[in-house]
């Protein structure tokens, strides 16, 4: 809010702000729309609150809010104003800080510290897919409104078997925790209550991204490459170490 505030007092200077919002304004829940509810940047989460998926309500939140005091300014607005929708973001971290949401689960499984991992899924793209998004959003003058960034949606298992298969010599956790278990010690595991449960286990989010690739000509790396590479990155920086 006071970063756009400064913005409309530089009388046009700054012609475009880019906000790097979230998926986690666009849904609370993969399932909250339905089943098989694909998601486009029409879409806003709306099975959030400040006690439910705070932190997908706190991203709608701030979206809104920019979107709100750019309309405020009426058709003679003195910038625009777009938005970057990005999944969880993978890649290669650029320091050995292991504090961010994807680094500690990628660390996790590559480096054995969950038993087993439960049935959820991800829309994901990698670090370096979301700076170019980033600058073509700024300097094309077709870029306007929202746009999601998403390559891939897997399962936490199906990036366990991905990280399996490069790094052998790593003890890389494979298995699932059954649906019933996590429903049985729910009530000890922080965040993760039965309604949470029933809107995310097995559901995985489908994300439509066409209109990123066709208006600002953005292609995607592949989960894949993607995993490889990050994996590779948190070995070198010291953050996963091998057992064997």
């Amino acid at each position: 809010e006071h970063v756009l505030s400064a913005v409309a007092r530089q009388n046009g200077a700054v012609k475009r702000v880019v906000l790097t919002s979230s998926v986690a304004a666009v849904l609370g829940e993969p399932s909250e729309r339905g089943v098989g509810h694909v998601f486009t940047e029409h879409d806003w989460s709306i099975d959030v609150s400040p006690h439910r998926n705070a932190y997908q309500y706190s991203k709608r939140l701030a979206e809104e809010r920019a979107w709100e005091m750019h309309k405020s300014a009426g058709p003679m607005a003195p910038f625009d104003l777009v938005a970057i929708n990005p999944g969880l973001v993978i890649g290669p971290p650029l320091s050995a800080r292991s504090d961010s949401a994807s680094v500690s689960i990628v660390a996790s499984i590559l480096g054995a510290r969950l038993p087993a991992l439960p049935s959820f899924a991800f829309g994901l793209v990698d670090v370096r897919d979301v700076a170019t998004a980033h600058v073509v959003a700024l300097t094309s003058p077709l870029a306007s409104g929202r746009y999601l960034c998403v390559a891939d949606t897997l399962y936490l298992v199906q990036m366990a078997r991905l990280l399996k298969r490069h790094f052998p010599r790593y003890p890389v956790v494979t298995w699932r925790v059954p649906s019933w278990l996590l429903y049985l010690l729910s009530p000890l595991l922080p965040g993760l209550d039965r309604k949470t449960l029933d809107g995310r286990l097995g559901v995985a989010p489908v994300y439509d991204t066409s209109r990123i690739r066709s208006e600002l000509g953005l292609s995607f790396r592949s989960a894949e490459e993607s995993l490889v590479d990050m994996a590779n990155a948190l070995i070198d920086l010291g953050i996963v170490r091998s057992r064997f």
